[in-house]
């Protein structure tokens, strides 16, 4: 996003891709298109994998990804089992924030 809050990019990929594969592409479309010197990537849980976190911890990238909770051995662990720190943000959506490891 720029400094007045609008994105800078947004990729498309065809329906039959996985989204777990497109992450080492759009990384090098964004080294090769922009001057960035700070990037956070917000991708849902399509994108989650191990070598994606690997990959975005080499290459200097912050990010926020989405996960199901319930289905997630270190989320369920480590974010439900601690009671309160939820924020109501509208209704009935809520989030908790959490960091794991030191670095997550």
């Amino acid at each position: 996003m720029t400094a007045e809050g609008k994105p800078i990019c947004c990729e498309f990929w065809p329906g039959n891709m996985s989204d777990v594969k497109t992450l080492r592409e759009v990384i090098r479309t964004l080294k090769e298109r922009f001057s960035i010197t700070r990037v956070i990537l917000v991708c849902d849980r399509g994108i989650v994998s191990k070598e994606n976190i690997s990959l975005l911890k080499e290459e200097g990238f912050y990010y926020i990804f989405g996960v199901r909770m319930r289905r997630v051995k270190k989320v369920r662990q480590d974010i439900l089992s601690r009671q309160g720190r939820y924020k109501t943000i509208k209704g009935d959506l809520k989030v908790k924030e959490v960091n794991l490891e030191g670095d997550r």
